[in-house]
């Protein structure tokens, strides 16, 4: 009884409840709980008495073999040398050592972390880089021990939130996961969320912004989240403009594959100012630049006096593509500024990348951010 003692001491929260039940029950032949348990690990480890943690489980009589266990962890357990592990003594039990063998409780607080804690750590390790993971890759990410780590897979394997492959024996999102993010999605409007977000950029920034959609070779506007600067112009919705010479519908163009964006465009390009691609040489060049860095920029193009930056998200589940611009005066708005307003549209491209499942963003996501901002 007093070796168990001791093991109760040594042995770690999350591991003593099934065999130091399994061994109090072949030795004292009672029925003791996890709460019961828990109670005597609770206050041995801060070497007070139990009497009063005891009396509140009404499952545990005074007469049992527990209070007598009881009393020898709170009187002299913490103060028996021990010669060897406990490891030695009971072999098949999975103690670890946490304490000297001269009894000596461990002074620092054990931190606790619920099961839903585990599975979200778990679920955590996936990644667009790493869509599959493995036992080993789990311990590595996370640090927990071995065989708490291929418990709690078996647990969330069981349950539906991952799939094991019968090969490889690594571990994918299971069906339940790829469900409960269909419904997230479906309660989600895709030009909505948008322009939830778009208004906090332009609440900060002062800017006007805009939504747009692709419509052949133009971009009708579907959304204006008006800014607060004086100075501004407003393109209201369902204006239409030459795709090629705004900065979000060349953003959207960057979409499409080579051969259609040829096919969509006017022969020649029509001549909107001196600052818009001239030819479709030129406009392929911007387009390859919008593909590398997802950044898309405009100045007095189709509108003097006005610039913007922008970009194309698109939702995987439903191909659907908009284009999302701020505009702002191109002669008092400078580098500096420009560069700014970039980094807000580009971390709302990338969180919003990251729900809709938009593979553009999912891989621009994990990139250095660019910080161009030089009018052209």
């Amino acid at each position: 009884m007093r070796l168990i003692a001791c093991a109760l001491i040594e042995t770690q929260r999350d591991s003593y409840a099934r065999p130091l039940a399994a061994t109090l029950n072949c030795l004292a032949g009672d029925r003791i709980d996890r709460a019961a348990l828990a109670a005597l690990v609770d206050t041995a480890t801060a070497k007070t008495s139990l009497p009063a943690r005891l009396g509140q489980l009404s499952n545990v009589s005074q007469t049992s073999s527990l209070w007598s266990f009881a009393r020898i962890l709170s009187a002299d357990c913490s103060k028996m040398l021990r010669i060897r592990p406990l490891t030695t003594s009971f072999p098949g039990l999975k103690i670890k050592n946490q304490v000297p063998f001269s009894g000596t409780p461990r002074k620092a607080p054990f931190k606790t972390m619920s099961a839903l804690d585990n599975a979200i750590e778990i679920l955590r390790c996936f990644a667009p880089h790493q869509p599959e993971i493995s036992n080993a890759d789990v311990i590595r990410l996370t640090g927990k021990p071995k065989s708490s780590t291929s418990r709690l897979l078996r647990q969330l394997r069981e349950c539906g939130l991952l799939e094991q492959d019968a090969l490889t024996r690594r571990y994918r999102p299971g069906l339940l996961v790829f469900e409960l993010g269909r419904l997230h999605r479906t309660q989600n409007d895709f030009v909505a969320l948008a322009e939830q977000r778009l208004r906090a950029v332009c609440a900060k920034t002062g800017h006007t912004g805009y939504i747009s959609v692709l419509d052949g070779a133009e971009q009708v506007v579907l959304r204006v989240v008006p800014g607060s600067n004086p100075l501004q112009v407003v393109t209201p919705p369902g204006v239409r403009a030459p795709a090629f010479a705004t900065s979000n519908g060349r953003a959207m163009l960057a979409r499409l594959n080579d051969a259609d964006i040829r096919a969509r465009m006017p022969k020649p390009l029509p001549a909107i100012s001196p600052s818009a691609p001239r030819n479709l040489t030129a406009l392929m060049a911007r387009i390859a630049e919008i593909r590398r860095t997802g950044y898309s920029e405009a100045s007095n193009e189709s509108l003097p006096g006005v610039g913007s930056l922008g970009f194309a998200l698109t939702r995987r589940d439903t191909n659907e593509t908009i284009g999302v611009a701020v505009s702002y005066p191109s002669q008092l708005t400078s580098a500096e500024e420009r560069a700014k307003l970039w980094q807000a549209l580009r971390t709302m491209a990338v969180d919003l990348g990251r729900l809709f499942d938009d593979p553009i963003w999912l891989a621009l996501g994990s990139a250095t951010p660019i910080r161009k901002a030089a009018a052209r």
